[in-house]
């Protein structure tokens, strides 16, 4: 017998239904919902409806296992802006440390890769605090960087990134993960930046700071007041962590895909932290 609650729960799911486009938070609320109803009441006509749909196809994935053009010239950036008309973009801190993939299959992470010289290397997975084991309902990669919080930097730590970078894999490695906090910054789901942005503060994760870059304010400064701007930005991020730069982000491609570098995302460095 269908109760009055039945009939409210499937309206709930009718509704989220209706109201999902893609692979969002939503989607999986969605599911948990679809769960619950498979639980108490696996007789449901709407279960049997949703059933003998034609299966949907998945969502297109994007790469992650991309690399960055770097920019030493804030006026080569301004040059950029100009030419894609002054678009939306944002700007977050780019962390000293490694970069990695978590792979997650079934809601479990499964693999861990890091960059090592532009290859992607398989390393042992860890405990630590900002690597969730498990996401609820996800299947998928998740982009970020493993770095030092400030209390970690030692003396030799603070000589280079390359320094930096064996210093984290070594801690790393030896389970001294006490100082390491990993911290995501794309996603193999296609979306804007905002989108990307909520869905893996929703998995629970560590996001960096970000903010809106004023690129319609850019024909009337001169390059050196964006270059202070830019450094001045640098260093407030590099008061918790180090930071050797910016990335900055956009919603619509900057370039022609090539060779496997990002089409929406550069970063900006001062030439004097280059090693």
């Amino acid at each position: 017998m269908i109760t009055l609650y039945i009939q409210k729960l499937e309206q709930i799911i009718a509704d989220m239904q209706a109201a999902t486009t893609g692979v969002s938070p939503p989607e999986y609320d969605y599911q948990a919902w679809l769960e619950f109803l498979k639980q108490v009441c696996p007789e449901s006509k709407l279960l049997a409806a949703i059933s003998t749909k034609p299966d949907t196809p998945s969502p297109q994935l994007k790469n992650v296992t991309y690399s960055l053009q770097m920019f030493t010239d804030v006026r080569e950036i301004m040059l950029l802006a100009d030419t894609h008309e002054y678009p939306t973009w944002y700007i977050q801190p780019s962390y000293t440390g490694l970069i990695l993939i978590l792979e997650y299959e079934q809601d479990m992470l499964t693999n861990i890769l890091f960059e090592d010289t532009g290859k992607w290397n398989e390393l042992e997975i860890r405990s630590v605090t900002t690597i969730p084991k498990t996401i609820p309902g996800f299947s998928g990669k998740i982009r970020g960087t493993l770095h030092l919080a400030q209390a970690g930097y030692t003396a030799d730590t603070e000589a280079d990134s390359a320094t930096t970078q064996i210093a984290i894999y070594e801690n790393y490695l030896a389970g001294n993960t006490g100082y390491l906090l990993f911290t995501a910054q794309d996603l193999d789901m296609q979306g804007n930046f905002m989108e990307i942005m909520r869905t893996l503060e929703y998995f629970g994760l560590r996001i960096p700071e970000f903010v809106l870059f004023p690129t319609d304010r850019i024909p009337s400064i001169p390059s050196s007041t964006l270059e202070t701007l830019f450094d001045n930005y640098m260093s407030k991020a590099g008061d918790s962590v180090k930071v050797d730069g910016l990335m900055i982000i956009s919603d619509t491609p900057l370039k022609p895909p090539n060779n496997n570098v990002s089409t929406t995302r550069i970063v900006y460095r001062k030439p004097s932290i280059i090693n």
